[in-house]
């Protein structure tokens, strides 16, 4: 069993226990085994993870920069607890899931002020979730911060 096997097992047994809370500790190190950011030891690198995420435009210093969820974990979560609720819930449900909406970016200091005072630093713009698709990326189109490249294994800017 790999390491992102083991993390996606421990999202999958808490959110059948429907321990919503203890879902979030599993997501960046998850994040880091599916796309091999892992130390010489077979750990989550957070490090390396930093080195390799799609920053935007503004940031030209990685180390200063903001490391946040593209879509907010809570809001996430919620997609997790609708989809618990559908009968074909099930690991592979789950794992196509976070294939789709689990990714971090890099964010300027002034960026992510930006999306603090539009209210989107713990969520989506509103009509995200009214829309049918319902982009990752998009509380960062609403704030108008631009991604002109991107790691491929990540998702894309639409």
């Amino acid at each position: 069993m790999t390491g992102q096997d083991i993390e996606l097992q421990h999202i999958y047994l808490e959110v059948k226990a429907e321990r919503w809370q203890c879902i979030e500790r599993f997501l960046l190190p998850y994040f880091c085994f599916r796309h091999q950011y892992i130390t010489q030891q077979g750990k989550a690198d957070w490090q390396k993870m930093r080195d390799k995420v799609a920053s935007s435009d503004q940031v030209d210093d990685r180390k200063q920069a903001k490391l946040i969820p593209a879509i907010p974990h809570q809001t996430l979560i919620g997609k997790i607890k609708t989809l618990a609720h559908h009968q074909d819930f099930s690991l592979t449900s789950l794992e196509q899931l976070l294939a789709n909406y689990l990714s971090f970016v890099l964010i300027s200091n002034a960026e992510y002020q930006t999306l603090k005072s539009l209210k989107l630093i713990d969520k989506m713009p509103v009509e995200w979730y009214r829309s049918r698709h319902q982009a990752p990326m998009a509380r960062f189109t609403h704030a108008d911060i631009q991604f002109s490249t991107y790691h491929t294994d990540l998702i894309k800017v639409s």
